[in-house]
């Protein structure tokens, strides 16, 4: 979309990853791994892999939402101030 005063581009990509674990070596009902690049994370794993799960599963994410304008604290003259409500 494109005029004289205005101009709009957009872009995007989608992917999906479809899998399911089958099998794992004998006995184990869960393999967790870790990350290499970072020695940080060495000490706890960030992938689990369960059977009937799919692959490349995050190990200890949790989700907890998003901020909303509501989050953060507002003066009595509208303007925005630089904490975040917990």
């Amino acid at each position: 979309m494109k005029n004289k005063k205005f101009s709009w581009t957009s872009n995007f990509n989608i992917a999906f990853n479809s899998n399911k674990i089958t099998a794992l070596t004998e006995g184990k009902g869960e393999i967790t791994s870790y990350v290499s690049w970072d020695n940080q994370y060495k000490t706890m794993p960030a992938y689990v892999s369960r059977i009937g799960e799919s692959a490349g599963k995050m190990y200890g994410f949790i989700y907890e939402g998003t901020y909303k304008e509501s989050d953060f604290n507002v003066t009595t003259g509208g303007k925005r101030k630089d904490s975040i409500h917990p």
